[in-house]
């Protein structure tokens, strides 16, 4: 039992850890109590999208239903080589609606599709996201003969099942539609479908939790045995009298909606193993229950706040208590004597986010300043330079701490000073 080379996080630990790429720009340690999500995010298509059903037929993803079958892939062989896969039923588990800037992908052979930047699609080069790909993309799926033959008006089922996945086509344009539309997505139990004849992925998280996704897809749940490993976690560190703060939590949120019982004794457990701890939540009041536990001299309390507008919030973060609960949760917090931050990222709206700044300076001691990275008209139509400009002269002026995230690092002044580690306590 070692410490790890960067000073902070023990070897062999992994309920007390040490994030690793942007999860590694907010907190040195880190620890996950949840599994799931409660944040409802969709990464969608339009709702007269053709989805391939599995006994042949084609049918618009609007009347597709939970329960339903459709047509997915799945590796052919237990090497899970990348061209080696084959049609396979997939059980629709989720059905989701939500409004997106709209981007329409066209194939050579003809094929299109209008969907979201988020959407992932299988490729020559495994899967991408929409916002990712270029015209030097091909798309696998049925092949325009294939798909031509089962569009709605011919009438004529194609079984699939067991095929080798054999079809592609070279994408020729990708166009990001000067509009916002309703959009649908369904999750499945192969996690991707058959959509327009393109192989679609969807939401991939909890594959890299390892989670089944109706689970996912419940909200947030407890993590088995969790306590009892944080405890022994928590020992080794104090055996090193390494007294850091641990932030929670980078893969879920501690004061989500649904299951929170781990939350206060997961922070008890850090505090009576000489470790602090900060946590970053869009939960807002759900919080106060526990803020007898922070301490002014080694804890933190912080919010993403992405707009002060409710109808906004409502529409980009519909699992999250609206912004005035938050502001409202991070003053108490703040006139508890606890240091305070506030995320300022996803940036959704320029004007937005610099408002927020003028209506929370005064019981927010930090800022973390990123900018959107999954919404293609947001981040690749705004004026990042001007928006980076403009908040470090306001806080600046204001004479508030804060760290600019790497995606907007190269718009800084030259030997700016932006240090990645502030210490988020009194």
């Amino acid at each position: 039992m070692t410490i790890n080379p960067d000073g902070v996080s023990v070897r062999g630990c992994s309920y007390i850890y040490a994030p690793a790429g942007q999860a590694g720009e907010y907190a040195p340690l880190a620890a996950n109590p949840y599994r799931g999500c409660g944040h409802a995010c969709a990464y969608c298509l339009s709702p007269d999208t053709l989805i391939q059903m599995a006994d042949g037929s084609t049918r618009e993803l609007a009347h597709v239903q939970i329960g339903d079958t459709v047509m997915g892939v799945a590796h052919g062989d237990e090497a899970r080589r990348a061209w080696n896969w084959k049609y396979a039923p997939s059980k629709v588990l989720n059905k989701m609606t939500t409004r997106k800037a709209a981007i329409r992908v066209t194939l050579e052979s003809g094929q299109v599709v209008i969907c979201s930047g988020d959407h992932r699609w299988l490729t020559e080069r495994g899967w991408k996201f929409t916002r990712n790909l270029t015209t030097n993309n091909v798309v696998r799926g049925l092949g325009v003969r294939f798909f031509n033959l089962t569009v709605p008006a011919i009438g004529r089922k194609f079984p699939l099942a067991g095929k080798a996945l054999n079809g592609s086509s070279r994408i020729v344009a990708i166009e990001h539609l000067a509009e916002e539309i309703e959009m649908l997505d369904i999750t499945t139990s192969t996690e991707n479908f058959v959509a327009n004849g393109m192989i679609s992925h969807n939401c991939y998280v909890p594959r890299v939790l390892k989670m089944d996704r109706k689970e996912f897809d419940a909200g947030a749940v407890s993590r088995d045995g969790y306590l009892a490993n944080l405890t022994k976690d928590a020992r080794k560190y104090q055996a090193h009298q390494l007294r850091g703060q641990v932030m929670l939590s980078f893969t879920s949120d501690v004061y989500s909606p649904f299951d929170t019982s781990l939350t206060r004794p997961s922070l008890e457990i850090l505090r009576d193993h000489g470790l602090g701890f900060c946590v970053l939540t869009k939960g807002g009041s759900r919080a106060l229950v526990d803020i007898d536990l922070y301490r002014p001299d080694r804890d933190a309390f912080a919010s993403t706040l992405t707009t002060l507008d409710d109808a906004f919030s409502q529409k980009w973060e519909r699992g999250a208590q609206l912004p005035a609960n938050r502001i409202s949760t991070l003053k108490t917090f703040h006139e508890r004597g606890i240091f305070t931050w506030v995320s300022l990222e996803p940036t959704l709206n320029l004007d937005s986010s610099l408002a927020i700044v003028d209506a929370t300076h005064e019981f927010v001691d930090l800022y973390k300043v990123g900018r959107a990275n999954y919404v293609p008209t947001i981040t690749n139509t705004l004026d990042w330079r001007d928006y980076t400009l403009r908040m470090i002269e306001k806080l600046n002026r204001l004479g508030k701490k804060h760290y600019i995230k790497k995606d907007l690092q190269p718009f800084l002044p030259p030997d700016y000073p932006n240090p990645l580690r502030v210490e988020q306590h009194h």
